[in-house]
């Protein structure tokens, strides 16, 4: 596992970083984004706190404890994206994963 520095929130609130490294951030957390959506996880709690930066400067999104699978994939918890004990977004609500 790659060591983390700080979550985006305490990094922008510190404002130790200049636009262009804001942009590529921004750029990177889209494609990361894009990335879920494209094998159907929706991340219900996106935020700056659930957003690591490595040490090479790179986002990490985290925390998938709600999350949306869109595949039917039961899968995602071995792949790493979930955990045990995950909420999965279902159309009547929400539902413990088990």
């Amino acid at each position: 596992m790659e060591k983390a520095g700080e979550n985006l929130r305490t990094v922008l609130k510190e404002e130790k970083i200049e636009i262009e490294e804001r942009k590529k951030i921004a750029r990177g957390i889209k494609n990361g984004w894009n990335y879920l959506m494209k094998i159907g996880i929706t991340h219900y709690d996106l935020k700056l706190e659930n957003v690591l930066l490595m040490a090479d400067g790179i986002p990490k999104i985290i925390d998938f404890g709600l999350v949306c699978e869109e595949t039917g994939r039961s899968g995602y918890r071995q792949m790493g994206y979930t955990r045990n004990g995950s909420k999965f977004r279902v159309q009547n609500g929400l539902r413990k994963f088990i």
